[in-house]
């Protein structure tokens, strides 16, 4: 079927490339495609090199996937013309100009790709400091902090402790105290979260901090052209004929609308009578008010009253004017008051002091966070009066722009643009193309600012001004989903923009696929009734879809990892098999709170908590009535020697005697072996020693023990950052994904996750949730642009604790909320736009006693949606929800009750053992034989089949590799076996000879091949005294039963052949020089080789 591209003209006009634009791409309208082919037709005009073409966007899986496409676009133009009504005939042919341009000055591009400068804003930052290490002020480029938390602490803890006693600077810190009741840690806590954000206030900290003298003057006027302009949009707002009315009516019910006049300039003296006009005729939530009586100024017999409720009545159609009026409720004061300018002081004093800290600490630890990171490739840019060598150059080299997904550009990001285009004039032949979607902008916690797509559209970057576009196909979901999108999205989205709110209306799509019967929006309202009810119905609707589509793909995205476990049980109980994509923190996952408990109680003796923890815990299993008899015996000693001096004689139970022998001669053999290990391998050592992967229930805990101990050596390897406390914050930013071998597994995932994927069937749980409550913030701030074309500053701290309110701190918090609450409208839009076929919404919902609907709670999905569907409420009283959730509450129960190993177990020795040779079977099953050829691979690439085998290593390598206790033996044996033969096998100490040239072991090759770039690993090459290249294959096979040695090897060449043909095929365009290969089998000690080409069996 030919799809008619309603916005062709659009896609053909963003491919001038003499033109500059920003694009406007609503979910689904193939903007990756368009970005595609601009930047095909822009390297078809380069001039000298494809590097003077950048493409910037914002995570690496995107640079990734539009480079795929570049690459894939230049193999498809060598692939004859396909037919011009397909989508991808324009690609092809642009593709084709890029070929000849290649060819003729010799770029090589596929053989070559990492000339397509596609790059992340991050990377490009990390370039810019690379290259000028001193203004940068790094010197060595440091190590990209993902968890910086950490270093904020350092930092904020050095400026609290090295201030006091500082004459200059204590009394800021002390007016600080003093505004929060003396609380240091609350302050602490603000800091931190401060320089998490730093970049969005520095600069204006800064400016305060060097004009300090002026500061207060310029922020009691920005006060007061706030108060100004509200006052004018009100005039502007308020109806003509409604005029006389109001101002007889303000003046008989409010002394202060006594001189009361509407003004189209009204001046600032004015605003007591705006504010008692606003709050005559608005509730304190916004609304008009219902009742007129004494409260306002109409009492019962009051001759105005009629004239007042027909008033209202009238204005309730004129909603610019009601938000006017609101505005002007929520106004900020006119001036700054005393209190608040000495906090204000404070904190323009401290603040560039913590920065230097974290400046300092970031020095010391050499390691940065991605804000620091764009800061200094700021200053490597230098500023607008003195460009540097750098941005000098970069003027020169960059002749074109691209930049995908610029409704997540954060201030830092946009002032690296508009430095690196400071030298750009119009129609200088230079182009910036920006592509985004603002109603997609949903990342304003990584401090993205939908606002600067915005100010883009309607005053450009820098000296550039920008066409604006807009595409309306929608190629993802079918029609039925494309007309719900409209006529809701219309419907709770904004009317206007607005720069400085985030305020962004919908654009209206165009379906590209036809509807699909019985597919569309359902709504599902569980009335009455709870989470549980919930989930069952989302897991009976996705059994259902599961059972009529089963190659069809359903995504359940939800709001809050807190959705995910009832959700996740009810699939469970149906077994339906489901992966979750960073959704549980790992820190509540049971077993990783043994393992913390572990960690704690080994590092730290008397760390009462964690060593009864472990008592309890699984692997140790003592019961609640022995655990308080050993409490009781250790009010003056530690638990652990409580259980080193307990003996048959105490009064603890005979299970527990025999559970505390055992494990005081684990403990007492880990601590005696504490100094021999690593803090990782010390660790597992114990924990396997105890049993505790035996208490595991299932494979995806394994998974979850072998991530907590990579976490664990990854902090022991920096010990400058390693404690408790820091391991326990990392396993809280740590999720158990877990995993299913079952194809086309139910996808669960956060909202934020989502974005740029799509599904067959989406479900959204939980829209009657509320988001989270935000955090308090020390300082807020707003910059904006005010009508005279100038930009204003308002700066607020914190309420004191002696107030009940901050009236400036207030405004610039309910600026925040409006804020948040726009994006949680666009949340919910890029959450919908996922469905390519059917969308499901799931919401709780509840009724009074005349079976009126309560309305939904503030600022939740519910309330965005209640427009739509609270007019069809009524049908839902005819099939509330029935569902029983006694069976799912009682198996929940039963799934709760503590397992614990038995007395009798036998865990794996934590001391090796000294057995020189057991007969062992060594058929083993294929999955332990695949893990035993890894460590095999993994001992002869990293030490010498001679050296000393070190069980203990190899057992948690194993462990973490997916081996259980109860086979560990076996496949310890069965390496051990492996190394013995090698030992005495002279094949295999001439492989391993350090004797050879060009050696290498798991050596790692590239090659271009018609799927693209492809990997390979070689176990073992290298160059033999005859000049002839070897590569070999280690492999774990034996003989089967009544097999000859003979035909085994003759076997495994036939299986292999092909494979390391590939091999030598490669090295073959490389080198020239004869090449033999070689399989080599450590657990039988065979060898079969041959030529290369020739095959010649020796």
């Amino acid at each position: 079927m030919t799809i008619t591209i309603q916005d062709l003209r659009v896609r053909q006009q963003a491919l001038d490339p003499t033109q500059s634009f920003i694009v406007q791409a609503p979910a689904g309208s193939g903007k990756t495609e368009l970005l595609t082919q601009r930047y095909l037709v822009l390297l078809s005009r380069a001039q000298k090199a494809p590097e003077e073409i950048v493409a910037i966007t914002f995570t690496r899986k995107a640079v990734a996937e539009m480079r795929a496409r570049i690459v894939e676009a230049l193999t498809l133009a060598q692939e004859p013309e396909p037919d011009k009504n397909h989508y991808r005939h324009h690609t092809w042919s642009l593709a084709q100009s890029v070929l000849k341009k290649d060819a003729a000055h010799q770029w090589q591009l596929q053989k070559n790709p990492n000339r397509l400068r596609i790059l992340t804003i991050d990377a490009l930052s990390a370039f810019l400091c690379r290259q000028t290490p001193l203004l940068s002020e790094f010197g060595a480029t440091p190590t990209l902090c993902d968890n910086p938390h950490f270093l904020y602490e350092i930092a904020t803890q050095r400026l609290l402790t090295e201030v006091i006693g500082e004459k200059k600077w204590y009394p800021h810190l002390e007016q600080l105290l003093l505004h929060l009741d003396n609380d240091a840690e609350k302050l602490e806590k603000l800091l931190i979260h401060l320089l998490d954000h730093r970049d969005q206030w520095l600069s204006h900290v800064m400016y305060a901090y060097q004009n300090h003298h002026t500061l207060r003057e310029m922020l009691d006027k920005s006060l007061q052209r706030i108060i100004t302009e509200k006052m004018i949009l009100a005039v502007n707002n308020t109806p003509a004929h409604l005029k006389q009315t109001l101002l007889l009516l303000a003046r008989h019910a409010s002394p202060a609308c006594a001189n009361f006049v509407f003004e189209k300039k009204p001046l600032l003296n004015q605003f007591s009578s705006w504010f008692a006009l606003a709050n005559l005729l608005l509730t304190k939530e916004g609304e008009w008010r219902k009742s007129v009586d004494a409260r306002i100024g109409f009492p019962p017999k009051d001759p105005n009253k009629s004239l007042m409720q027909a008033t209202l009545t009238e204005l309730e159609s004129h909603n610019a004017f009601k938000e006017a009026l609101r505005d002007i409720q929520l106004s900020p004061p006119a001036f700054y008051t005393d209190t608040q300018w000495e906090t204000i002081t404070a904190l323009t004093q401290l603040l560039p002091l913590l920065t230097a800290q974290l400046s300092i600490v970031f020095q010391e630890k050499s390691q940065i966070d991605f804000i620091e990171l764009n800061l200094r490739a700021l200053k490597a840019l230098g500023n607008d009066e003195s460009p540097t060598d750098l941005a000098l150059y970069l003027d020169f080299q960059i002749q074109h722009l691209l930049i995908d997904e610029f409704q997540d550009t954060s201030i830092v990001h946009l002032h690296l643009l508009e430095k690196i285009m400071a030298g750009w004039q119009p129609n200088d032949g230079r182009t910036l193309f920006l592509v985004g979607d603002p109603m997609q902008s949903i990342y304003r916690f990584r401090n993205a600012e939908v606002g600067l797509f915005l100010r883009a559209q309607e005053q450009g970057i820098g000296a550039i001004s920008l066409i604006p576009l807009t595409l309306t196909m929608n190629f993802r979901s079918q029609e039925n989903l494309v007309h719900w999108f409209n006529a809701t999205f219309r419907t709770i989205f904004p009317t206007t923009s607005d720069i400085s709110t985030g305020c962004v209306p919908y654009t209206a799509a165009i379906a590209a696929k036809p509807a699909i019967d019985n597919n569309d929006v359902q709504f599902y309202p569980i009335v009455n009734n709870g989470e549980g009810s919930e989930s069952e119905k989302i897991a009976e609707t996705m059994q259902f879809i599961k059972e009529r589509n089963p190659h069809d793909t359903i995504a359940l995205l939800i709001q809050s990892r807190a959705q995910f476990i009832p959700i996740a049980q009810a699939l469970q109980q149906r077994h339906l098999s489901f992966q979750a994509i960073d959704i549980e923190p790992l820190a509540q996952r049971l077993e990783i709170q043994d393992l913390l408990s572990l960690t704690r109680a080994l590092l730290h003796r008397a760390d009462r908590i964690a060593w009864l923890a472990i008592l309890r815990a699984p692997f140790c299993g003592l019961k609640l009535a022995d655990l308080e008899i050993i409490s009781n015996h250790a009010e003056n000693k530690t638990i652990w020697e409580v259980i080193l001096f307990t003996n048959s004689g105490s009064e603890l139970s005979q299970d527990a005697l025999s559970r505390i022998n055992r494990i005081r001669y684990f403990l007492s053999l880990a601590f005696e072996k504490q100094s021999q290990l690593s803090l990782t391998e010390w660790i597992e050592g114990v924990w396997i020693s105890l049993g505790g992967p035996a208490c595991l229930s299932h494979e995806n805990e394994i998974d979850y023990a072998r991530s907590y101990f990579n976490l664990l050596s990854a902090l022991e390897k920096n010990t400058a950052q390693f404690s408790i406390e820091t391991l326990m914050k990392q396993c809280e930013k740590l999720f158990a994904n877990t995993k299913t071998n079952t194809n086309n597994p139910i996808q669960i995932l956060t909202i934020h996750k989502s974005k740029g994927l799509e599904f067959d069937h989406v479900f959204l749980p939980g829209l009657h949730r509320q988001p989270p409550v935000k955090s308090e913030k020390l300082l807020r701030w707003l910059e904006r642009v005010n009508a005279l074309g100038g930009d204003d500053l308002l700066l607020a701290p914190i309420k004191s604790i002696t107030h009940q309110s901050d009236p400036i701190y207030d405004y610039l918090k309910w600026i925040e909320n409006k804020k948040q609450d726009y994006e949680m409208t666009r949340l919910l839009y890029v959450a919908a736009t996922r469905a390519k076929k059917s969308l499901h919404l799931f919401a709780i919902v509840s009724h009074d006693e005349k079976l009126i609907f309560n309305s939904p709670k503030k600022s939740s999905f519910l309330e965005k949606l209640w427009p739509v569907y609270e007019p069809i409420s009524s049908r839902w009283l005819s099939h509330q929800s029935t569902i029983n959730t006694e069976n799912t509450i009682e198996k929940n129960k039963t799934e709760n009750i503590l397992s614990r190993l038995w007395v009798d177990s036998r865990p794996i020795e934590f001391e090796p053992t000294t057995a020189e040779f057991l007969y062992i079977d060594i058929n083993l099953h294929p999955q332990q034989a695949k893990i035993i050829g890894t460590i095999i691979h993994e001992i002869l690439q990293s030490i010498s089949i001679n050296t000393d085998f070190s069980i203990s290593k190899w057992k948690s390598r194993l462990f973490s590799l997916g081996i259980l206790p109860h086979e560990m033996e076996t496949c310890v044996k069965s390496i051990k076996f492996a190394i013995s033969n090698m030992r005495s096998d002279t094949r295999a100490q001439w492989i391993l000879s350090s004797d050879h040239q060009d050696s290498h072991f798991e050596w790692t090759l590239t090659q271009q091949t018609e799927k693209g770039c492809e990997s390979i690993v070689i176990d073992r090459s290298f160059i033999d005294k005859e000049n002839t290249r070897w590569i070999i294959d280690y492999k774990t096979a034996i003989p089967t039963e009544n097999e000859s040695l003979e035909d085994f090897l003759k076997r495994q060449r036939e299986t292999y052949q092909d494979k390391m043909q590939c091999y030598a095929n490669l090295l073959a365009t490389t080198e020239n020089r004869p090449i033999k290969i070689g399989l080599y089998f450590p657990l039988c000690s065979a060898w079969t080789e041959w030529h290369h080409k020739l095959y010649d069996v020796v």
